[in-house]
Parts: structure tokens; C-alpha cells; sequence
């Protein structure tokens, strides 16, 4: 499979771990050299250096959450066992379910921290439009206006991004001579009525989503010709030619792994 130019795409952004302002570590554990995306943990002007290494968190009860995919899956654990490696009484709300899910979940209370990424808290979660594209400037604008509007701390921030993007199937990509772009892909959708494109829940309906696509390329794609699917299965199915193009995440090992 083979990935299409992403230019026009908006940046889901690498993530970072929130808590709601009342409920971060005490001010004592400084968390943005975990092993973690985009991290932020609420400091203390106190907090040094070495804080990471030296962090005990004994007595502290957290109950840690995450999306319901792979990427988010490995960073809910990796917080899981740093908590607990730091002596925390930790809860595991692992694989919650969708953003919004996972969001309501954290402003109700439920749980107290999980990864988000900083394109999602500026669209989705605030509501904002024409985000800057420096992930430093991007992920401070999120963080100062969540807890100005929400009470939500963003702690941290990742070395990489995690972004959306489309495969093809390794028959069609072979049948077209290489990759396509996203604007012969849609001509190719457009132009092939029994084509499939396949997407998970959340793609179409985000402001950072389809709706981006389209607007790049001036082209929609028809209802009839979407196959909604659990995001797990859309690697496998595209790399099985069940799809003719998948929607993935970047930071997916499968997309190497499926060529």
C-alpha cells in the first residue's frame, strides 16, 4: 500500500497527555521526558530536571485512559507502567473508545488523564478553525485555552506526528503505475462507480476530516461507495485488496509491514 501526498491534510498532531487541573500529580512530577507523546504533566516552578527519574508518586490513586486504537493503546500502557513504576495507585481505563468517548470521560472525571493530540483539541475539542501548522505554536494555543475554557492541563509534547492519510490496494496501486494523489484518487472514486473507500467512525464526521479532503480536491465520495469499519480491519482489508483505498494513520507500523 502505498501513501498518498498529505499536504493538504490537517495535522491530528502528535499527542499529549491531559489531566483536569485538579486532579495532576500534586505539582511534584514533571512528565514531559516520559516515553509518551506529546506529554504534559502539571509542574511546579520547583520541579527540576531530574524530576523524571526521582518522581515518587506514593499514595497518589489515578485512573488512566486512551483511545480505542493501536498507537493510543501503546501509550495508554506506557502511562499505565510509568504510574506504577512511580509507585501510584493506578486504575486502568485502557481502550475506552472513540475521541469523543474518551474526551467526556475525562471532563466528567472518569478518568484523569489520557493522550490526545493537539490538532484534535484545537478542532474538535475547541472548535477552531485555520490551525497553525508549527507544532510548538499549535500545541501552547490548545493548551492555554483549554484551561482557560475547560480547566484542562496539557502536559508535554512528542517528537513525533501522527496524521491522517490513504492507502491503496496493492492491486489498484500496481494498476495505476505507483501512488496516487488524493486528487487521482477522487477522480479514480469518481470515475469508478464500484470502487470502495474505507474509513472508520469518526473520519467523516470531523471537522479535520473528509470534509478537508473534499475541499481540497473539489470531489466528494458517494455514500454508496463508503465502508465504514472498525479502524483495525481497514489495514488488512485494503492490504487484501478488499479495499480499494484505506484511510490510516501515519505512525501505523502495518502500512511497512503490508508494502
Amino acid at each position: 500500500m502505498k501513501l498518498f501526498n498529505k499536504s493538504a491534510m490537517f495535522a491530528a498532531g502528535a499527542a499529549s497527555l491531559l489531566v483536569l487541573s485538579g486532579c495532576a500529580a500534586g505539582g511534584e512530577a514533571e512528565m514531559t521526558e516520559e516515553p509518551a507523546p506529546d506529554t504534559e504533566m502539571e509542574t511546579s516552578e520547583e520541579a527540576d530536571s531530574s524530576s523524571e527519574a526521582s518522581a515518587d508518586l506514593s499514595g497518589l490513586s489515578i485512573t488512566v485512559g486512551s483511545k480505542q486504537f493501536q498507537e493510543q493503546l501503546i501509550l495508554g500502557y506506557m502511562l499505565v507502567e510509568a504510574f506504577e513504576y512511580a509507585g501510584a495507585d493506578v486504575t486502568d481505563q485502557v481502550n475506552l473508545g472513540g475521541t469523543a468517548v474518551a474526551r467526556e470521560a475525562l471532563v466528567s472525571g472518569a478518568i484523569d488523564t489520557y493522550m490526545e493530540y493537539n490538532g484534535t483539541g484545537w478542532a474538535t475539542h475547541l472548535g477552531n478553525s485555520d490551525p497553525s501548522f508549527d507544532p510548538d505554536v499549535l500545541t501552547q494555543a490548545v493548551r492555554e485555552q483549554d484551561l482557560a475554557d475547560n480547566g484542562i492541563v496539557w502536559l508535554g509534547q512528542s517528537p513525533f506526528n501522527n496524521t491522517y492519510a490513504f492507502t491503496s490496494s496493492p492491486e489498484l496501486t500496481a494498476e495505476n503505475g505507483g501512488a496516487f494523489t488524493l486528487t487521482s484518487m477522487m477522480e479514480y472514486v469518481n470515475e469508478n462507480p464500484d470502487s470502495i473507500v474505507c474509513m472508520e467512525e469518526e473520519y467523516p464526521n470531523r471537522d479535520d476530516g473528509l470534509v478537508l479532503l473534499e475541499e481540497h480536491t473539489g470531489l466528494s465520495i458517494p455514500e454508496a461507495q463508503r465502508n465504514i469499519m472498525d479502524f483495525g480491519l481497514i489495514y488488512t482489508e485494503t492490504g487484501n485488496n478488499n479495499c480499494d483505498f484505506g484511510e490510516v494513520y501515519t505512525t501505523d507500523g502495518r502500512i511497512p509491514a503490508l508494502d
